[in-house]
């Protein structure tokens, strides 16, 4: 199951399979919906009991409308900032 966090730009998910054919099913459903790969498949090798697991993972992002229209703003904040102090030279 997919963990979910959240920044101020975008949501951020990490998605874990059993299997590498697993992960590529779960990021193709991922990107469908919006979301995009962020770096790299990341593999990890567990010991269980008698035998040795392997767990894949990769960090997916997504911006939402919301997030955009904050950015957006900060853009316009920052553009407004240095076109003040432009002005003040």
């Amino acid at each position: 199951m997919p963990q979910t966090r959240r920044s101020n730009a975008v949501k951020y998910k990490i998605i874990k399979a059993s299997s590498d054919h697993e992960l590529e099913e779960e990021v193709r459903k991922h990107l469908m919906e919006g979301w995009r790969p962020l770096g790299g498949v990341s593999i990890v090798q567990a010991e269980m009991a008698f035998s040795k697991v392997l767990k894949f993972y990769q960090a997916v992002e997504k911006e939402t409308r919301e997030d955009r229209r904050r950015l957006l703003e900060m853009e316009d904040d920052e553009r407004d900032k240095a076109e003040l102090e432009r002005r003040l030279r």
